[in-house]
This record gives structure tokens, C-alpha cells and sequence, in this order.
């Protein structure tokens, strides 16, 4: 813009110069006034549009990395969020804790009540999940009634706290009809990162836990192994509350 200015007056100069030599500076400053009065409103509507450009551009990100019906992240940002806090932990021997989180029976649910009210179910679960999110890293929802929380610098303590946490509030919710009422719950699989462990493997051993939790009776949290295969799952510990 100021470049552009500065052109205009230099070949207004050049082209007074030649024609009019005896009535240049009265000119010039004739040209300078017009060309001030003119650029400040063009100046300004330009940065208007480009904060709004900006603006756009970051609602279009956010847009973009969210999950519509949750509010949380979706699967591929969350998952490229815990990847880069796995290879730059803040302190400590591990990176933290990974949560699977998955709604028990929500088939049921969903044949029940009807999708709507899944829906509902999953934006509850959700909002009690974002509870307990880091605050630069958050939640994902992972795909259909599963969900993601990884807890930087966590240890297993501190894993199993948040998780009986969230599983207690889960179990508060309810939905009712001519049958009767029909109470949620979430079977949960915690896992540790440990040093070279990469995501895929996180994850998986998270899983694996969860459906263990499910195998066991569902509403509870069982914590395993760092990795998740058959031999390596020997003795997980499962923490469960029929309440």
C-alpha cells in the first residue's frame, strides 16, 4: 500500500515536471492531499477484510478439526494432537495416560429411544469428558459412541481418578419411556505411554483394555499393559461399581 503510494506521487512528479514545470510544487502538494484523503479509507477497508479473512480462515480450522454433534475434536485432529505430545512430553519417564472411552449397550439405546436420543446421549457423555481435558490438547470423539482423553505427565493414579470420575457422572444419566428408565454408563481402557511407544500402539492397548471392561461386564475401568496383545495382557487391573 505505502509502496503504491509512493509510485502514484513520483510519477505524478515526473509527469507535472514535463508538463507544467512553473506550477509543480502546488501541484504536488495538491496530488499529495487527494491521494492522503483517498488512501486512508482505502487502507482501512483493506485491513478490515483482511482480519476478517483471518477470522475466517480460523473458524474454518476449527470448523474443520470438530466434530460436529460433540463438540470435541474429531478423530484425525485429536489423534495428530496426542501424537505431538508424545514426542515433546513436558516431563517425566512417560508422556501420559490415554483413556478409550466407549458408551455401554448404545445399540440399545439408539433402538429404544431412537437416534435422537443417542445423539443426546453422546453430547452428554461428551460435555462430562471435556471436564477433565488439558488445556491446549482437549477430547476427541474417536467415531460413533467412542471417545478419546489423553492426560499429559498422568500417572496411573491419575489415570484411574479422572476415569472413575467420568464413569460415576456417566452413570447419573438416565433417559425414560412407557418401559421404564434406562440408565448410561461407559466401559473405559486406560493405558500408560511409555518411552519409544508410538500412538498406534497407545491407542490400541487403550482399546483392548476397554473391551476387556466390556468382556468383564461393562461400567468399569480396567488399566493394562503398555502394549495390547493377548500374551502381553496377563493382569490388568479392573476397577467396576454396579451403582
Amino acid at each position: 500500500m505505502i509502496f503504491a503510494l509512493l509510485f502514484a506521487e513520483l510519477l505524478v512528479f515526473a509527469i507535472y515536471s514535463q508538463l507544467e514545470p512553473e506550477n509543480l510544487a502546488r501541484r504536488l502538494s495538491l496530488s499529495a492531499i487527494i491521494t492522503c484523503v483517498v488512501s486512508f479509507p482505502i487502507g482501512f477497508y483493506i485491513q478490515r477484510q483482511k482480519q476478517q479473512l483471518i477470522a475466517l480462515s480460523k473458524k474454518l480450522a476449527i470448523t474443520a478439526s470438530t466434530d460436529q454433534l460433540s463438540g470435541l475434536l474429531n478423530r484425525a485432529s485429536y489423534l495428530h494432537s496426542v501424537e505431538e505430545k508424545l514426542t515433546t512430553p513436558k516431563s517425566g519417564p512417560t508422556a501420559g495416560c490415554f483413556l478409550f472411552i466407549d458408551i455401554d449397550h448404545f445399540k440399545k439405546l439408539n433402538d429404544r429411544f431412537g437416534h435422537a436420543v443417542g445423539d443426546s446421549a453422546i453430547r452428554k457423555v461428551a460435555k462430562i469428558i471435556s471436564q477433565h481435558v488439558d488445556e491446549d490438547l482437549g477430547a476427541g470423539r474417536l467415531g460413533g459412541e467412542e471417545f478419546g482423553l489423553f492426560l499429559p505427565n498422568a500417572n496411573k493414579k491419575k489415570a484411574i481418578s479422572v476415569a472413575e470420575n467420568i464413569r460415576r457422572k456417566v452413570r447419573k444419566l438416565s433417559f425414560h419411556d412407557e418401559k421404564g428408565e434406562l440408565r448410561l454408563s461407559v466401559s473405559i481402557g486406560c493405558t500408560m505411554h511409555m518411552a519409544g511407544q508410538s500412538l498406534t500402539q497407545l491407542v490400541s492397548a487403550a482399546d483392548h483394555c476397554m473391551y476387556q471392561a466390556k468382556q468383564n461386564g461393562r461400567n468399569q475401568i480396567v488399566f493394562g499393559p503398555e502394549l495390547a496383545t493377548e500374551e502381553q495382557v496377563s493382569a490388568p487391573n479392573v476397577h467396576q461399581q454396579t451403582a
